[in-house]
């Protein structure tokens, strides 16, 4: 694969607010929570037009987030929700 969904550096986002097995689009308040809190997961978003949309950047330095959560340890507190 040679998009960066194949490669592992981009992922589509979406939420489940309602009682079908389909995903839902994910919604204004959760973008606005991401564009808060992005960069403790190492992620961004990567096209205005496509807000589900967000890219990997962290690289090697993972954020402490993503380590806690490999480790099964809670991680830092976060932000609240706008």
């Amino acid at each position: 694969e040679t998009s960066n969904h194949g490669w592992g550096l981009a992922l589509d986002i979406a939420e489940e607010y309602d009682s079908d097995p389909d995903a839902d689009p994910i919604s204004g308040r959760f973008v606005d929570w991401l564009i808060i809190n992005a960069g403790r997961f190492g992620v961004g978003a990567e096209l205005d037009s496509e807000p589900w949309h967000w890219r990997y950047y962290a690289g090697d330095a993972i954020p402490e987030a993503v380590l806690r959560f490999e480790q099964g340890t809670p991680p830092p507190p976060i932000n609240p929700t706008p």
